[in-house]
């Protein structure tokens, strides 16, 4: 489970999203703004929630490609990657040894 103060920041962001959203005029925009205020919905109700296997994969949903194996490394920005590791308490060392550990597991299974 994540901290109180966590699960506040996410709660602030819904509410924040929401307002711009609700100001937004054009439909796209509306669409994207809808699509980031449910991302922030999901991720706070799972950080009120114990850590279980189901509630890192529903956390993991939001990321571009739906897992964090398939994120960006670390140098890069990404709110979506460094929430959904905050919310189910993984350390960037720990994130980045996965990854690593990873990326090998992929270059031995292909034949050179």
């Amino acid at each position: 489970m994540a901290t109180k103060t966590l699960s506040s920041r996410l709660g602030k962001a819904v509410i924040k999203y929401q307002a711009i959203r609700n100001e937004a005029e054009d439909h796209d925009s509306c669409v994207a703004l809808d699509e980031i205020v449910q991302n922030l919905k999901l991720l706070e109700n799972v950080s009120q929630e114990p850590r279980t296997r189901e509630n890192v994969i529903e956390a993991m949903s939001v990321t571009c490609w739906g897992s964090l194996a398939f994120c960006c490394g670390l140098e890069k920005r990404c709110m979506w990657r460094n929430l959904v590791m905050e919310v189910i308490g993984m350390k960037k060392k720990e994130y980045q040894k996965l990854k690593d550990k990873f990326t090998e597991e992929i270059l031995l299974d292909r034949p050179v």
